[in-house]
């Protein structure tokens, strides 16, 4: 835990934030909690040109600076040198840097800013926020972004509270200018809408866009109106070639919206299916139901899924074995292993008002869409890990079972995408360590290794520090029939041993 930050005795307090729509949409929350909890403090965001029309009229902010290092308006010293002298001038009293990169860093450390809080797992900036900051562990694959940005705020003693939705950035205006864009598109202003947004962000892949147009048909002939928005040259590309996939008018907005206005316009729909990316977080915030698309193996449900708002998921992703460097990635497996059928049953499901709603059936949700299981057994603990293989299997977790001395473990793991390899015979220890890091390299986190062959002994105190520590826990357990009726649910154990992992 990180030291408590006076709050009564500051009053100037500046937020860190230059980067893109989504991010900023998911730090809401926990700005919000912090304009709540101290309402007293004078709060300023560093924030970028891109995301000003998005935060300007929230409340949340006293003051929206525009952050000259993303602008280039402070390249080169003389320049950084004037910008660090512009901040302080402000006399802020502590920074949170939602965005813990070098140059605004220093730009806050050399303005004098006594209280720095951002992510000290970051070495290079470790001697800065040892004090204030907190140690988001990157590798916990079962916490989302917001979860996270919830951790900077330790310092100002602040928790999230699961239940906490987004914060909406839609106001009056922005509702009305969006439908009115709508109506100029050929919308009647009844007929319901749904909408896909057509591309991703920078850090993210986009499917191939014919795998949409079976599910605009059908949904056509459901009777709701289509629309698609979008704005870069790829997008509007895509737009084109679905076009001529169909023979009938759709409400094209791609290109033809300023943010405000793709706010209002996303406001107006019934449902949004596409890839994360920030309309996608958008949505979520003004509780647009979603079809939740995920078709790289890299960004995982857990970590970026919608938050506290009714959707479904479709993921395929384990079925491509490759190295995935999702947006530079020149395969498509992962948008062929869609299934267009999926994508229909899951969109008029959530139309007919299915879908997960609530915290703990979401947490499941994008558990069991995100995390792969290895299980390593030796002649002495197979019953027990071919047990412990069908109760996963039977909530719905990808899982498999080899040997612990199989010589092709390391492919097995990179095929599967594995994030979670459970040692059952407590072999080789310090040797799989090992191979979790080095596999870090193709499965960008390093996946948990869990040695320990469930055979009780110690169970009575895992299974109260579980129940106690996740509040995601599956509500039903049953005992385990092999595994000397142990009774752990397979979700909150591993998500309390990821919780609990030091490094």
């Amino acid at each position: 835990m990180p030291n408590l930050i006076p709050v009564q005795n500051i009053r100037r307090v500046l937020i860190v934030r230059p980067d893109a729509i989504g991010d900023m949409v998911l730090t809401l929350p926990a700005i919000a909690a912090l304009r709540k909890a101290h309402p007293h403090l004078h709060i300023t965001l560093l924030g970028s040109k891109y995301t000003y029309d998005l935060v300007s009229e929230t409340g949340l902010f006293d003051e929206i600076l525009i952050d000259k290092c993303r602008t280039g308006e402070a390249r080169g010293w003389r320049n950084y040198w004037a910008y660090i002298q512009e901040i302080r001038k402000m006399t802020f009293d502590a920074v949170v840097h939602f965005y813990s990169e070098t140059p605004e860093v220093w730009l806050t450390v050399f303005a004098g800013i006594r209280y720095q809080v951002g992510d000290k797992a970051k070495l290079g900036l470790w001697p800065i926020f040892r004090k204030y900051g907190s140690f988001l562990k990157t590798f916990d694959q079962t916490k989302h972004v917001v979860e996270y940005n919830f951790q900077l705020l330790q310092a100002f003693g602040l928790k999230l509270d699961p239940e906490m939705p987004l914060i909406s950035t839609l106001t009056p205006n922005k509702h009305d200018a969006g439908r009115q864009k709508l109506i100029e598109a050929g919308w009647d202003g009844q007929q319901k809408i749904v909408g896909f947004h057509l591309g991703v962000g920078g850090g993210n892949k986009a499917i191939s866009v014919l795998k949409f147009a079976h599910t605009i048909k059908t949904l056509h002939q459901d009777g709701y109106a289509i629309c698609f928005t979008g704005n870069s040259p790829k997008e509007r590309a895509d737009r084109d070639i679905l076009r001529q996939e169909l023979d009938f008018p759709v409400l094209d907005l791609v290109g033809n919206t300023t943010l405000g206005e793709l706010i209002g316009a996303l406001s107006c729909w019934s449902l949004y299916i596409g890839v994360d990316t920030g309309p996608f977080h958008l949505s979520a915030s003004m509780g647009v139901p979603q079809v939740a698309i995920f078709p790289t193996r890299r960004v995982k449900p857990t970590r970026w899924a919608p938050w506290r708002n009714r959707h479904e998921l479709v993921r395929e992703a384990y079925q491509c074995p490759h190295f995935c460097p999702h947006e530079a990635c020149p395969l498509t497996v992962c948008s062929d292993a869609l299934q267009e059928a999926d994508i229909i049953a899951k969109a008029k499901r959530v139309l007919n008002g299915g879908g997960y709603r609530d915290a703990n059936d979401q947490f499941n949700l994008w558990f069991r869409n995100s995390m792969a299981v290895l299980i390593l057994q030796d002649s002495r603990t197979a019953t027990r890990a071919t047990a412990w293989q069908k109760k996963l299997q039977n909530q719905g977790i990808r899982c498999q079972i080899t040997d612990i001395a199989d010589s092709e473990l390391a492919a097995k793991m990179l095929a599967q995408d594995t994030t979670i390899l459970h040692n059952f015979t407590g072999k080789s220890r310090l040797k799989l360590f090992i191979r979790c890091q080095r596999m870090a390299l193709q499965l960008f986190n390093p996946p948990l290794l869990v040695n320990d062959d469930l055979s009780g002994r110690g169970s009575a105190a895992t299974k109260k520090k579980i129940q106690r520590a996740s509040p995601f826990g599956s509500r039903s357990r049953q005992q385990l029939p092999g595994l000397d009726n142990v009774d752990i649910d397979p979700i909150a154990y591993y998500k309390h041993l990821f919780e609990e992992k030091k490094l």
